[in-house]
C-alpha cells in the first residue's frame, strides 16, 4: 500500500497528480525547493485518507514490535 500511495503521490500534476517538479518553490526566506507537491487534493479525498491511515497505523505497529537479531 505504501509504493502504491508514494506512486500516486508522484504522478504529474499535468496528468492529475500532486507533483509539479522541475521549478524553483520558495518556501519561505530561506527555504527553496525544484519540487512542489500540492498535496492538499490528496487529502479532500477521504480514500487516501483512509490508506495512508492505515499504512501508518501499519508502520507503527511494526516498529513496536521486538526484533530478533
Amino acid at each position: 500500500m505504501e509504493k502504491e500511495i508514494i506512486s500516486e503521490m508522484n504522478t504529474p500534476f499535468s496528468d492529475g497528480g500532486y507533483k509539479i517538479a522541475h521549478g524553483h518553490f520558495e518556501i519561505g526566506r530561506k527555504l527553496h525547493s525544484e519540487n512542489y507537491y500540492f498535496i492538499k487534493n490528496f487529502f479532500q479525498d477521504t480514500q487516501n485518507c483512509v490508506k495512508l491511515a492505515a499504512c501508518l497505523l501499519y508502520t507503527s505497529d511494526a516498529a513496536d514490535e521486538p526484533r530478533h537479531v
